[in-house]
């Protein structure tokens, strides 16, 4: 019988290689990073990162996704600095409108003097405690003595975001128009005062460009205003003084003290003289 060569088996054997697939823990690393307004799932999204690589280099092959893992973790380092920076500008600046408190207690006190120091040097009753103490009794008269200034982070935060009394911010802007020049020195922050005859909404114009820091970094205060009963505006600064320099001016220099004379004794000339 003869031999077919052209029919002996080839030997030849299929290869069947998975198809390559996309790691889940690339994806939604990518995902949880670009989600930045939840604090802290940056974080997620950076570990999955990780395990991520982690994964696909253990594959050989099999997973891929490497370019969206490092998409995730890049993200997310970056999300997460910001939110821990905004994090710390928040903290910071609800502390210092915490120290408003002594700017009422003072008024309260009748301490006018120490009131004063919470005024901006550009403001017309900077230097001028009688204009602070008109406006303390009037603000008295009308709401009774101070008892509690707000120290929870929801209130001071929405006071600082300018969203506490969005009616009584508006009126403001009657005499500061909140237009971008007036925004970059003058920035009204409004805040619940408790006093003896209720809790009144007491806004505060403030100089962001001028810290206090012996009162806390907080912002010093070019005006105020609160609404009486009958719902008119009580300003701190007189319409008289709007628009004026400050009380307070540097003193003029020392003129410069004279030298003293000296008073020369005539030279004794006779001695000299023969007899």
């Amino acid at each position: 019988m003869e031999h077919n060569p052209y029919a002996a088996d080839s030997g030849h054997t299929e290869i069947y290689t998975e198809p390559e697939r996309t790691s889940l823990a690339a994806v939604f690393s990518l995902v949880s990073s670009l989600i930045c307004c939840i604090p802290g799932l940056s974080l997620i999204g950076i570990v999955l990162g990780v395990l991520a690589l982690v994964g696909i280099g253990r594959s050989n092959g099999r997973v891929g996704g490497k370019g969206l893992a490092i998409a995730g973790i890049v993200i997310g380092l970056m999300v997460t600095i910001v939110q821990v920076l905004l994090a710390v500008l928040v903290v910071s600046g609800v502390q210092n409108l915490k120290s408003y408190q002594g700017f009422f207690a003072a008024l309260d006190q009748g301490d006018y003097v120490e009131a004063d120091t919470y005024t901006s040097f550009a403001s017309p009753v900077n230097g001028s405690p009688e204009h602070m103490a008109v406006w303390a009794e009037a603000l008295k008269s009308e709401w009774g003595g101070f008892v509690s200034f707000p120290q929870d982070t929801g209130t001071l935060l929405s006071a600082q975001m300018g969203m506490s009394d969005q009616t009584m911010a508006q009126r403001m802007t009657s005499r500061y128009p909140m237009d971008f020049a007036n925004m970059m020195t003058r920035q009204p922050i409004c805040f619940p005062v408790t006093f003896d005859q209720g809790t009144i909404t007491v806004c505060l114009i403030a100089v962001p460009t001028e810290p206090m820091a012996s009162h806390n970094n907080a912002t010093a205060i070019y005006d105020a205003a609160f609404e009486d009963a009958q719902g008119n505006l009580i300003w701190l600064i007189p319409d008289s003084a709007v628009g004026t320099a400050p009380a307070r001016s540097l003193p003029a220099p020392e003129p410069e003290a004279e030298a003293p004379e000296v008073e020369t004794e005539p030279e004794d000339t006779e001695g000299d003289e023969g007899p």
